[in-house]
């Protein structure tokens, strides 16, 4: 016979361009939680570096061969990880190797090798215990992405109520024609 409310509102959501808005921004702020949840991702490294250099000889137990000046070689490889908890707690492990080699007259290992191990927890004890950046930019990209979702759905809820309320004007003018149309039958 006509068309039905339920349709009239379907078509008022799909078809309403705040809303699209509305929706692309609550789906921002549930990336933005993602990315503000990033800073607790555990974070590798390897960090590779070739150092030459040549000293000029500065006495006779300090130079090369034949009062040559020295030149050194160091190759180098770290690897690592590090991160940070929600609590503050920041962590680090890492482990290298270097490879030295020198023509230094009183080099008596050439080339030698230093290994390395550090691992480095650091936990606020006092000041903002519990509290840090990080955390803190979570919780404010949830109050987003909450107040996207509110807002989406309070501009759903006035969409529903304009359309509602046009859609029983027109109703009622409808009528309001259908009556006045019968009127006018019967006073001919």
């Amino acid at each position: 016979d006509g068309i039905t409310l339920q349709n009239v509102i379907g078509m008022a959501l799909m078809n309403n361009p705040d809303l699209a808005v509305s929706s692309a921004d609550a789906r921002i702020a549930a990336y933005r939680i993602q990315a503000a949840r990033g800073a607790f991702d555990v974070r590798f490294n390897v960090t590779p570096s070739v150092t030459q250099s040549t000293t000029a000889p500065s006495n006779p137990f300090f130079a090369g061969p034949d009062y040559t000046p020295i030149h050194q070689n160091q190759q180098q490889v770290a690897a690592g990880l590090s991160g940070q908890l929600p609590a503050g707690t920041q962590y680090s492990l890492s482990v290298g190797n270097a490879r030295v080699s020198s023509n230094s007259i009183f080099n008596g290992f050439d080339p030698y090798y230093a290994p390395t191990l550090s691992f480095d927890v650091t936990q606020p004890l006092l000041k903002n215990v519990g509290q840090n950046a990080a955390k803190n930019a979570v919780e404010l990209a949830i109050i987003g992405n909450d107040a996207s979702r509110a807002q989406t759905l309070a501009n759903v809820s006035q969409t529903i109520a304009k359309v509602q309320d046009a859609y029983w004007d027109l109703v009622s003018a409808w009528r309001n024609v259908a009556i006045q149309e019968e009127a006018l039958h019967e006073s001919v």
